[in-house]
């Protein structure tokens, strides 16, 4: 009797745009949902579609991690803040931050009633837009980000 054995293999290629070059890859084992480049440029931040949630920072010159945690559900979205002091994380119904500076735990900024599958701050930085199952959400950035802690923001009408 023998077994088949399945799995992922997912390819990250780090090229530049002015020649084409590959400059460096990484394989990794899990599939890669969601990526996203910190304003400054220096970290990309990446989530994983597993179970586990893995979401990955790293250096965008060398592509070493510089820092890795976990959620309980495969991770959709991903969002740096203003000053790329905290990356926001879409998750099944919620969104987390993680501040990097402090290097705390995730928290739960936001909680929605479905799930949750994409965050992104307007190009002013003022707004926050949540896409969830029925609805776009827009919470006021500030609030959300120094507010109270969960559900700290109100629906904005579009």
């Amino acid at each position: 009797m023998s077994s088949i054995q399945s799995f992922w293999l997912t390819l990250i290629t780090y090229c530049s745009l002015s020649s084409g070059k590959v400059l460096r890859s990484i394989h990794v084992n899990i599939p890669v949902w969601s990526i996203v480049f910190s304003r400054d440029g220096q970290r990309i931040a990446s989530g994983s579609e597993s179970r586990d949630g893995t979401v990955t920072v790293c250096s965008s010159t060398t592509l070493e991690s510089v820092w890795q945690s976990k959620l309980d559900s495969h991770v959709s979205g991903l969002a740096w803040s203003p000053g790329d002091t905290l990356l926001l994380v879409s998750s099944s119904s919620r969104v987390y931050g993680w501040d990097l500076v402090e290097g705390s735990i995730p928290r739960p900024f936001l909680s929605r009633d479905s799930r949750v599958f994409g965050i992104t701050f307007s190009n002013d930085e003022a707004r926050l837009v949540v896409s969830a199952d029925d609805e776009l959400s827009v919470w006021d950035a500030v609030v959300v980000l120094h507010g109270e802690g969960q559900d700290a923001g109100a629906d904005l009408q579009p």
